[in-house]
């Protein structure tokens, strides 16, 4: 029987990034973004069951626009947690030298914690954003601020 790292090592090679198992890692797989390619920022760890979901997941970060084309559609009342939330997403889906979380169990109330409830919806709402990128590329959906 394979194990879950060479039944996904085919789709892992052709993304730009280096890949291995780790024995000492918090995780079973290390894998790291090639340097001078989109995914240099990448640097986690993963779980074995978590590979798949991983393989169909980063071609949408990579595809995801950046920041500073989404916000002038947002229009949030608060920029600067707006963008705190948005940048937070990506933030806690790849930790660095983490634990990757995929974007589906990624909760945004659980996720971005503030006593004043306005920052609160302002984080949320940009940690939603980011993830409506991944869902639609920002195509489908409305304005997250309404």
């Amino acid at each position: 029987m394979k194990s879950a790292l060479s039944q996904v090592a085919a789709d892992l090679r052709g993304l730009p990034v280096h890949f291995a198992h780790s024995p000492f890692g918090p995780a079973a797989v290390h894998v790291v973004g090639r340097a001078g390619s989109p995914l240099a920022w990448l640097d986690v760890f993963i779980h074995e069951e978590d590979l798949r979901a991983l393989v169909q997941e980063l071609p949408q970060h990579l595809h995801a626009r950046p920041l500073w084309t989404v916000w002038p559609e947002r229009q949030c009342p608060l920029p600067l947690d707006w963008t705190w939330g948005f940048q937070e997403a990506r933030r806690q889906i790849f930790p660095r030298q983490g634990v990757y979380c995929p974007s589906d169990r990624l909760e945004p109330t659980t996720a971005c914690a503030h006593p004043d409830p306005a920052v609160l919806d302002a984080r949320q709402l940009g940690m939603l954003a980011y993830l409506y990128e991944l869902v639609g590329h920002g195509q489908a959906w409305g304005n997250a601020a309404d």
